[in-house]
């Protein structure tokens, strides 16, 4: 009875989050299912902080804390404006078993950020989410919305 509890926990798991990978670095993560699942984007490595950089440069601000909102951002391919809120943290894998599982820890302040740093594992990665609005609400993209943030986003990533 356990086991098979446990079977159709893992199966809904599975079911109700679909992991994406666009490249090595990028991904779109589904949370939920069917066409008006919510999409985030994982970028990993360096080059997730300097795409965060580009963000606060086209702003003219300066750049606080680990959590950011940038608003009527413009981006070639999708229509009207969206809202762009990315956390900075660590992504990482774990392997339990013979499942894989990804996992992203938020930097809840810089004390933090400092302390999560020093203390990295093996396959672990500084990185950012980054989630899309647009009239504020989490926006259920397309598929050319997708495909339209991810060249943006590669865009103005550098190594």
């Amino acid at each position: 009875m356990k086991k098979s509890f446990y079977l159709f926990i893992l199966f809904i798991a599975f079911h109700f989050t679909g992991f994406t990978q666009v490249n090595d670095d990028i991904s779109v993560v589904c949370m939920g299912y069917g066409k008006e699942a919510e999409r985030t984007f994982w970028v990993r490595g360096q080059k997730a902080i300097t795409f965060v950089d580009y963000l606060f440069e086209q702003e003219g601000k300066s750049k606080k804390g680990c959590k950011h909102k940038f608003k009527n951002v413009s981006i070639p391919g999708v229509e009207g404006s969206l809202t762009l809120k990315i956390h900075e943290g660590v992504h990482g894998r774990k392997k339990e078993g013979n499942c894989i599982s990804s996992y992203f820890n938020t930097f809840e302040n810089e004390k933090y950020k400092a302390s999560r740093m020093s203390k990295m594992e093996e396959g672990e990665q500084i990185g950012i989410i980054i989630y899309v609005k647009k009239a504020g609400r989490n926006k259920h993209t397309t598929k050319t919305d997708r495909t339209a943030l991810v060249n943006y986003i590669r865009k103005n990533c550098k190594d």
